[in-house]
């Protein structure tokens, strides 16, 4: 099952899951593995086929990609200046959304019910600053996502 875990999904699917590896223990063992069974061989052996991992490999012909990311790379080496301190910044929208329906309570030995139909209540944007050097952080949300935005975020910080 670990072997067949770490193969390609079958065709039509992105990942194997646990349903799909229960179903394929019957043709490969002969025997019917329940998905219980399933899930604990592959959180012993830390097989996790619905996480990925992602790198940044720059293609050969990016010289300029590389040269503008070593100059990043050199500048967190600087020492600490607290007359100009390095901040690494970043943002995500966000959605706002709410509950159409009101989710049905939770009952001993269920879960609780929420639909999947939403709300969207409107948008945001939060912004997140840390210094690499100092371990300062700040964190802001705002309603707009505008250069004044991370100017005034920035400022502050």
């Amino acid at each position: 099952m670990i072997a067949k875990a770490c193969t390609a999904p079958p065709e039509g699917y992105a990942r194997w899951t646990v349903t799909l590896l229960a179903e394929e223990s019957a043709v490969i063992l002969e025997e019917n593995l329940s998905r219980a069974t399933i899930g604990r061989i592959m959180k012993r052996n830390a097989i996790r086929p619905h996480l990925n991992s992602y790198w940044c490999i720059p293609p050969k012909e990016d010289a300029d990609f590389v040269a503008n990311m070593e100059d990043i790379l050199d500048v967190y080496q600087l020492p600490h200046d607290p007359k100009r301190p390095v901040w690494c910044m970043d943002e995500k929208p966000y959605q706002i959304l709410g509950d159409s329906r009101e989710p049905l309570p939770m009952r001993p030995g269920d879960t609780a019910k929420t639909d999947s139909e939403y709300v969207r209540n409107g948008t945001v944007s939060v912004f997140c600053f840390i210094q690499p050097h100092t371990g300062r952080i700040g964190h802001f949300v705002e309603e707009t996502r505008t250069a004044v935005d991370w100017a005034e975020s920035i400022a502050n910080a």
